[in-house]
């Protein structure tokens, strides 16, 4: 029960992380994501390319639900990609109540993966 705990954590934590994704296609669906306006070219590269990342950070969390031995660095990732945009969050205020969202998902996603982890270390390895 406990390991089916675990694996459904990273999952979820994982499929939260890999949404983003989505914002690879394009303008209309970072909009959609964020509620920004549209944007000029190099920045839409820039939000384009950050969904890439989003996407290989939640998959590796995803990986990570049926290979316990990428626990560890998939829960490094995913925290560090979480809690630096929880602090950035905090540091620059922004207004947009869609980033406030983003916000408290990762607060949320962030202690799921916090449980995740330490659950997963509490196992015995499993054979090879």
């Amino acid at each position: 029960m406990k390991q089916h705990l675990i694996t459904g954590l990273y999952l979820i934590v994982g499929l939260i992380n890999f949404t983003p994704l989505m914002g690879v296609l394009g303008q209309d669906q970072l909009s959609a994501l964020y509620q920004i306006p549209e944007q000029p070219k190099d920045m839409l590269l820039l939000l384009q390319h950050r969904a890439v990342l989003f996407g290989i950070i939640g998959g590796f969390i995803m990986l990570s639900a049926f290979q316990p031995k990428h626990r560890p660095t998939a829960s490094i990732m995913g925290l560090t990609s979480m809690l630096s945009f929880i602090l950035l969050y905090h540091l620059l205020e922004p207004l947009n109540s869609s980033l406030t969202k983003v916000y408290w998902i990762d607060v949320i996603a962030s202690g799921m993966l916090i449980v995740a982890a330490n659950l997963s270390a509490q196992e015995k390895p499993l054979a090879e």
